[in-house]
């Protein structure tokens, strides 16, 4: 368990960067960017935390200088504290969190379920007609199913792998009913269900990181105002308008912004200003040369982090140095003490010579067959400098 901290340490850490970059970008920018880019922008990201990009990096072959790298440290000797229990414990509480996110996720699943009660398909009416024609215009080729809840208070779609309709009620002008049934098909044809149950996966698996939970809220919003651009495109400004009623109408205070395994028609009170506002002043400009322009500025950001997270990943996994030549003859490390390096070769285990000098001249002579081997190339001794015990630790690491 312990080595799976440290890979999703890194996810988390590329993507949470990449997801400050995609803010920073919007903060400039994002009045010329459509609802679709941010969409799109917020699923990229989302993969960012879940894919090991980073490890792509490995397969870029790296030269090899045939030389080391030593750093030396001095620290005084202090009761040592024992971190080992903590970091053996962070696992079981990145676990136990993980549990306790997927019983509450269930309970809310199965409590969802009860809003499908009573539900009654329909196979004729106007409804059923209106849905088949929209879908043929939409491009949806499998039968797209319709359900009358009573339960529920707006038009939502529900199922992973038989999506269905849900529909309050059969009242609604052929017009509003046209809008709805739109709204609802683009996210039955862009599989947003399972676009939310991923970003439901980052929230449980980087619980601990707040860029996840951000990304996660950004995106549930980008994907209504997403649909509604791609519902509203074709209409004009009137029409427009009395798309917003409808969402109006249908909003209700007491439905939560992210409600459930669906994605419902009418948006909770919470958002409601604000998704009409992007609707009524959305324009189509997914395909335009400043969101390509940034776009590619965004994958070059995460690349950048992608990389960086790459050595992280090599500096944990870096086996100790055999023999290499030195190539840091001499290092300070503070005011009064100074470690020299004979140049030569460097073998753990061999008797290799270092000189620690202190401000009053006095000199001891330290062999590194007389330090601790920590492992991962790191030895270490305890000296005693002008009265004072030090602690001299001597990190080897192959370029």
């Amino acid at each position: 368990m312990t080595a799976l901290l440290t890979p999703l340490a890194l996810l988390s850490l590329t993507a949470g960067a990449g997801y400050l970059l995609l803010k920073l970008l919007l903060a400039v920018w994002g009045q010329k960017l459509s609802q679709r880019w941010r969409y799109h922008s917020a699923l990229a990201l989302a993969l960012l935390f879940l894919l090991p990009l980073y490890r792509l990096w490995d397969l870029v072959p790296a030269g090899s200088t045939g030389r080391i790298h030593v750093t030396l440290v001095t620290t005084p000797h202090l009761p040592a504290f024992h971190w080992q229990g903590i970091v053996q414990g962070l696992p079981v509480l990145w676990l136990l969190v993980v549990a306790l996110l997927l019983l509450w996720d269930g309970w809310c699943l199965l409590r969802f379920r009860r809003q499908r009660q009573g539900a009654e398909p329909l196979r004729e009416g106007p409804l059923v007609a209106l849905a088949q024609e929209e879908a043929q215009r939409l491009g949806i080729r499998q039968p797209v199913r319709l359900l009358a809840a009573p339960a529920v208070d707006t038009p939502m779609l529900v199922g992973f792998l038989r999506p269905v309709l849900l529909l309050p009620t059969q009242d609604l002008s052929p017009a509003d009913a046209r809008l709805v049934l739109a709204h609802e098909l683009v996210h039955y044809r862009r599989g947003d269900l399972w676009k939310k149950l991923l970003m439901e996966a980052v929230c449980i698996l980087h619980w601990f990181n707040p860029a996840a939970h951000l990304l996660k809220r950004d995106f549930l919003y980008w994907m209504e105002t997403a649909c509604d651009e791609a519902v509203v495109s074709p209409l004009d400004f009137a029409q427009r308008k009395q798309y917003g009623y409808l969402l109006i109408d249908g909003a209700n205070p007491a439905r939560p912004s992210a409600q459930g395994p669906s994605v419902p028609f009418a948006p909770s009170r919470e958002t409601l200003e604000r998704r009409i506002f992007t609707m009524l002043h959305s324009e189509h400009k997914a395909h335009s040369a400043l969101g390509g322009v940034l776009a590619m500025a965004l994958a070059a950001g995460c690349l950048v982090t992608t990389a960086f997270a790459a050595d992280l990943d090599k500096d944990s996994k870096a086996e100790p140095a055999t023999t290499a030549s030195v190539c840091v003859a001499a290092t300070s490390v503070g005011e009064d003490v100074k470690l020299e390096v004979e140049s030569g070769t460097l073998t753990p285990g061999e008797e290799v010579y270092y000189t620690v000098t202190t401000s009053d001249g006095s000199m001891d002579a330290l062999s590194l067959e007389d330090m601790v081997d920590l492992g991962d190339g790191n030895y270490q001794l305890t000296t005693n400098v002008n009265g004072e015990d030090v602690i001299v630790t001597v990190h080897v690491d192959e370029e």
